[in-house]
């Protein structure tokens, strides 16, 4: 869970930087947000079973 806030923060700095609206990047962003979530909880189910 470290690295999801780590990846939060980086992700807010970037998109302080890019002051240009691009409706891509917010959906990439959503997306890999999504797959990060699938894979850590993923990761948490095969922890409790194993």
């Amino acid at each position: 869970m470290k690295n999801l806030s780590r990846v939060l923060k980086h992700l807010e700095k970037r998109k302080i930087i890019t002051k240009k609206p691009n409706p891509i990047i917010p959906f990439i962003l959503g997306l890999a947000f999504l797959i990060i979530i699938r894979i850590a909880s993923i990761n948490q189910i095969n922890n409790t079973f194993l």
